[in-house]
């Protein structure tokens, strides 16, 4: 995995052009430069990610050219009481700030909002320095707004949902919240949050209590760099 660049980089001076090149690139004074560049062009998606030598799988969504976003998806787990679970993001190359998503993923739908499962999640360094933490009800933050029957952004120590409204124009707000209706229930929902990235992370997740109407849910951390 290390050597993959450079091995697909030497393939790119190596490589006969096909036939459809040579008909692009006729009357160009360095065609042999050109065809390189068009692989180079092709190959460098997994240029970029070839490096990674931790957990899950790097996942490229293309937008407009040359725009894209990236995902790297860890291992799914069970969302279940006393659940532990360590990740490593060895070699990941994402940019400076990007966004650590936890997923909550049921065969039913459900009502999310409700769910008070105290959830604990660390992102740290090889040096022990702590990046991102939270440690608190998933729920936390809904149930401040219901109190103080406002709309507010989440606070420090408190987990980020968008929660899902029948009325459209609820959930397409920054805050989706109203304080004449419940969330609907859904099959899934997201807890996004900005993360500082740095070399060789590690992940360290820990699930409270989950209610029994929870049971057999999934869970999985999604680290995702978007095009600005």
């Amino acid at each position: 995995m290390k050597n993959c660049g450079a091995f697909m980089i030497r393939c790119a001076y190596i490589i006969k052009p096909p036939h459809f090149f040579n008909r692009v690139i006729v009357g160009v004074r360095n065609p042999r430069k050109v065809m390189r560049i068009f692989i180079f062009l092709f190959v460098f998606p997994l240029l970029i990610s070839c490096g990674y030598e931790g957990d899950g799988k790097i996942v490229k969504v293309e937008g407009p050219w040359p725009f894209s976003d990236e995902f790297l998806e860890l291992p799914k787990f069970s969302f279940q009481t006393e659940e532990v679970q360590k990740f490593s993001l060895r070699g990941l190359d994402f940019p400076e700030y990007s966004y650590v998503i936890l997923r909550l993923l049921s065969d039913s739908s459900l009502p999310f909002h409700q769910l008070n499962t105290n959830v604990e999640l660390r992102i740290f360094g090889e040096t022990d320095v702590t990046h991102f933490y939270r440690n608190s009800p998933l729920n936390s933050h809904y149930l401040r707004m219901v109190q103080t029957q406002k709309t507010e952004w989440p606070k420090e120590n408190e987990w980020n949902a968008r929660y899902s409204y029948e009325e459209i124009g609820i959930s397409l707000q920054a805050v989706p919240f109203s304080t004449n209706s419940e969330p609907i229930s859904v099959h899934d929902i997201k807890y996004s949050h900005r993360l500082p990235m740095s070399d060789d992370l590690r992940v360290e997740i820990i699930i409270g209590n989950v209610p029994k109407n929870f049971e057999g849910t999934e869970a999985q951390l999604v680290i995702a760099s978007y095009w600005k």
